[in-house]
């Protein structure tokens, strides 16, 4: 016995599916953003605090040693280099969900 299909009903699954698509990919889009944006930030807090180290090296009675603000340094570069890791990975195109057979 076989099962009577409405004409269209296969267009109209094909949509459902590409609008899935769509829709899970803004939403990658958006959050792979907001991790740029964190991480954006972070950079720019350890340059903050690397400026103050130096600002601090040069006044009369500096609280911090040169051996901070070299260890200071080294972790920024650390994480410039994490951050285009980052960047590489979240600017991947990725597929959220895949069609593996569309409706016939």
């Amino acid at each position: 016995m076989k099962l009577k299909t409405h004409p269209r009903a296969a267009e109209i699954v094909n949509t459902l599916a590409h609008k899935y698509i769509a829709v899970r990919s803004a939403e990658e889009t958006s959050r792979a953003n907001s991790a740029l944006e964190a991480l954006d930030q972070e950079l720019e807090n350890q340059g903050d605090l690397i400026q103050a180290i130096r600002d601090d090296l040069a006044s009369p009675t500096p609280t911090h040693s040169a051996e901070e603000l070299t260890q200071e340094i080294a972790l920024l570069s650390q994480m410039k280099d994490q951050q285009e890791e980052q960047r590489v990975l979240l600017r991947k195109p990725r597929t959220p969900a895949t069609i593996s057979e569309l409706a016939n």
